[in-house]
């Protein structure tokens, strides 16, 4: 025989009831993955789901406007008043210099946060979390202040909404 001409194999699907076991099996896989995906959209377009989504994004933006503002307006002033020669994000302690240190140094040995972390040098950096501590305490006041005003605006509308429909 030829290698061109093969004989027909048979199908390994049992049939049941005219259809065969294998289309049985993806529609029913197809019927879950359906079902499945209309009960995510019905779920994600659900009206507390997208308001939480929205809120999340501009709460992210607000922080970063917030820490923006900390960093650029707030902290300068705050270095210049307080004793600080430097950004209070830059103050750090050495805990244990580095095999670079210079100790007989005018300024100490380092210069700058960066300088002591390259040299392999352990240090404190209290300065980063002083700022992360203001910047955490005005994020959260700002917050609580435009919570506090859109609660007070939401309030006032359905005040003015009630007295209309009282007057009619």
């Amino acid at each position: 025989m030829s290698s061109s001409k093969r004989p027909a194999m048979p199908s390994r699907d049992v049939e049941y009831g005219g259809t065969s076991e294998t289309h049985s099996l993806l529609d029913k896989g197809r019927t879950k993955v359906t079902r499945f995906f209309h009960g995510f959209v019905d779920f994600a377009f659900q009206g507390n789901i997208l308001q939480l989504a929205f809120g999340l994004i501009l709460a992210a933006a607000f922080t970063d406007l917030v820490k923006s503002f900390v960093s650029a307006i707030l902290m300068p002033p705050i270095s210049v008043i307080l004793p600080i020669n430097k950004n209070i994000e830059e103050k750090f302690a050495v805990l244990r210099p580095g095999p670079h240190y210079n100790a007989s140094a005018r300024n100490g040995g380092y210069n700058t946060l960066h300088q002591a972390q390259a040299d392999g040098a352990v240090v404190m950096a209290y300065g980063s979390f002083i700022y992360q501590m203001v910047s955490f305490v005005m994020v959260g006041f700002s917050l609580y202040g435009l919570a506090h005003v859109l609660v007070g605006a939401s309030t006032a509308a359905a005040g003015l909404t009630a007295e209309k429909t009282s007057t009619r």
